[in-house]
């Protein structure tokens, strides 16, 4: 029922993705049993939480200098 609401909710890439770190059995929803298919997914999931992680760190980053040198944002 989960993978069904994440599917309707975030879409069918983000459902299968969900199966795939799940390891999602019996009987799962989305057949991911193409290898070439589950690096695909996995490929994306690390595109977008590399991209994240350095907006993250790119905002704390400038947020630090300001703070500890006591400067004002721009």
């Amino acid at each position: 029922m989960a993978l069904y609401l994440v599917n309707k909710i975030a879409g069918e890439e983000r459902a299968q993705s969900v199966q795939m770190v799940l390891e999602y059995d019996p009987q799962p929803p989305f057949d991911l049993s193409d290898v070439q298919k589950r690096a695909a997914i996995s490929e994306k999931i690390s595109h977008r939480m590399t991209e994240y992680l350095k907006q993250e760190m790119q905002a704390e980053f400038e947020h630090s200098i300001f703070e500890n040198y006591m400067l004002e944002a721009p």
